[in-house]
């Protein structure tokens, strides 16, 4: 990030007032800036100066990025605010997007040199989501540029994907003077002829998953019997499942590609149950959990008492309140018949939070917050389940949070009947561990 670049400070069109410099490639740089109206907030500012572009086909591709971005309505995607052009110095085009904070996956590959196989998993997951609303739209969205540096993970866990319909540093003319559009090594076979469908996508991001699971970049791995079916296997560890899944992912004829974002999203979840947990899992008392289908398990005294511990516990002070309320008369038969109420409340939730850890399904959610409160920590968190994303939040005992941060990994049990309910794994519950397979 550069700091005092020429420019910052600069005010364009009397609202984005541009800070600091976020990137910079061949032909563009990207500005963070504040919306001087106070409207929006952060932003991001693509500045392209028009005599670094080398033909009109680049400049088309910078007026349908804004386009595209305009229509689409989704978390992790930026939001198009405004595009226009300024004659001075020189001709420049600006695109003034969304500012998503985060870490470019890029950054995070290069921090680590490989990730994990679980750590991967969680972005496919993030990218898969945001790649079936594309895919699914009245008029599908192929994004066709899927690389590490076009995907952003943001602090709450969740994926952010960037660069839509941009010049890319890797474009080269075909003879026919269709212009290729991507990275080569991502890129898809059908789109060195201009092909493209939603199994391109599909294809760049397994690319982008090997990339990430042997820290070596596709286009210097080596291939297995078709220059775009790479030899990945030898080089990471990584489960017999999910590799299947790759290769079904980046099989050369896209007919043969799986093409739905939604049918690689089942196929994640029906494996899931062999995807190791991220090593910060240890930290939570939970290093042993792996995500697993729907119980049963065998709880313990200690379990019980752990999910009769998260029921509220002023309906515990109401039933002994209650029961001392029955020695006063008539009057105190009243006050213990509602005492009564509430306790069998609470006795129906401590049992139901049971039931979540003995029969629910075991993934990793993320904190979203920590909030100090009179009585303990009010504990918010999300997690996706189905390919839908869910938030949750109750009060706990501070000593069972003192390991978590927000944006931390967070082991829970869901209802896999109503995956709106879920119970964390703190305390008496960070010790449940899958049956053997």
């Amino acid at each position: 990030m550069t700091e005092g670049a020429e420019g910052a400070g600069r005010l364009l069109r009397d609202r984005w007032r541009l800070e600091r410099v976020l990137g910079e490639g061949a032909t563009a740089r990207t500005w963070l800036a504040e919306d001087v109206r106070g409207e929006v907030g952060k932003v991001a500012v693509k500045e392209v100066p028009l005599d670094r572009l080398r033909t009109w086909k680049h400049r088309e591709l910078l007026e349908r990025e804004g386009a595209v971005l305009s229509q689409l309505d989704h978390p992790g995607i930026p939001r198009c605010y405004a595009t226009f052009e300024e004659d001075e110095p020189s001709p420049t085009f600006y695109l003034v997007e969304g500012w998503i904070e985060g870490k470019l996956l890029s950054d995070r590959l290069a921090e680590a040199g490989r990730l994990p196989e679980r750590e991967v998993w969680e972005v496919l997951l993030g990218a898969l989501e945001i790649l079936d609303y594309l895919h699914t739209l009245p008029v599908p969205v192929v994004h066709r540029d899927l690389k590490p540096s076009n995907l952003i993970l943001r602090p709450d866990g969740r994926v952010a994907l960037i660069d839509f319909g941009a010049v890319r540093e890797v474009a080269a003319w075909k003879e026919d003077g269709t212009t290729v559009i991507g990275t080569f090594g991502y890129m898809a076979p059908e789109q060195l002829h201009g092909g493209v469908s939603p199994a391109t996508d599909l294809y760049a991001l397994a690319a982008m998953a090997c990339h990430l699971l042997t820290g070596v970049h596709p286009r210097d791995m080596p291939v297995k019997g078709h220059p775009f079916q790479l030899d990945f296997r030898a080089r990471c560890t990584v489960s017999d499942d999910l590799a299947a899944l790759l290769d079904m992912m980046m099989r050369p004829d896209p007919d043969e590609r799986l093409c739905e974002a939604a049918q690689v999203i089942e196929e994640l979840e029906e494996i899931a149950a062999t995807v190791a947990p991220p090593a910060e899992l240890a930290d939570a008392g939970a290093a042993s959990m792996h995500l697993a289908a729907a119980g049963p398990r065998t709880l313990d005294l200690t379990h019980w008492s752990y999910a009769a511990s998260l029921a509220p516990r002023w309906r515990w002070g109401a039933l002994g309140a209650g029961a001392v309320a029955a020695f006063f008369g008539p009057l105190g038969w009243l006050v213990t018949a509602v005492a009564l109420l509430v306790g069998f409340s609470n006795l129906r939730e401590s049992w139901y939070n049971g039931a979540t850890l003995r029969d629910g399904t075991l993934l990793t959610a993320r904190v979203l917050a920590l909030r100090p409160v009179r009585g303990g920590v009010e504990l918010e968190y999300s997690y996706t389940f189905k390919r839908r994303t869910y938030q949750a939040g109750l009060l706990v005992k501070a000593h069972l949070t003192a390991h978590l941060q927000a944006g931390a990994p967070l082991p829970i049990a869901v209802d896999p009947h109503d995956p709106s309910n879920s119970v964390p794994l703190l305390g008496g519950g960070a010790s449940l561990t899958p049956p053997a397979p």
